[in-house]
């Protein structure tokens, strides 16, 4: 399974050892994310190093460690998806989110970002994306015995299996 991952869920895996981190190191998906997420982190690096009361070396360490797991797509990639996505996520610095799932036909989007939740208008301008399904960290996993990972992994198999929309 391919999915896109927001720049929120890799700083979530950096700044805590979670079910983020846990997920993302599962070798069962193929996590994709913007180039520019790396930017993004490193603009934040000294207030992130702090929150997480990491070192230099263990920050830089860790973030390794994620980029192992989650590929860094160039902008040429996707950039010719972005215009036509401008005017269709509230927050412009998640465009390339969106472009990046259409030219990858990505089979899920990952996010904490309360416009991913409603998604209708975007489907509806993007039919492409209609079959890819969106994740809004803390609304869809739920809160039981069952580990988050394996939950993820269930649910991500039903998606590939049906190609429903959620």
């Amino acid at each position: 399974m391919t999915i896109v991952v927001d720049t929120n869920r890799i700083i979530a895996a950096l700044l805590k050892d979670s079910t983020t981190r846990a997920i993302l190191f599962d070798d069962n998906f193929e996590f994709l994310t913007p180039d520019y997420t790396i930017t993004e982190i490193n603009e934040h690096k000294e207030q992130l190093k702090s929150y997480a009361a990491l070192s230099d070396e263990e920050f830089d360490l860790l973030l390794a460690l994620i980029f192992e797991h989650v590929a860094l797509v160039p902008q040429s990639e996707y950039e010719g998806f972005a215009e036509g996505c401008k005017n269709d996520i509230s927050d412009p610095d998640d465009v390339p989110i969106l472009a990046l799932a259409i030219a990858t036909k990505a089979d899920g989007i990952w996010a904490h970002d309360p416009h991913v939740k409603n998604r209708w208008s975007i489907d509806q301008r993007h039919p492409e994306v209609c079959e890819c399904r969106w994740y809004y960290s803390g609304s869809y996993i739920p809160h039981s015995t069952t580990s988050h990972v394996d939950w993820w992994n269930a649910r991500f198999q039903g998606a590939k299996e049906s190609k429903s929309i959620h």
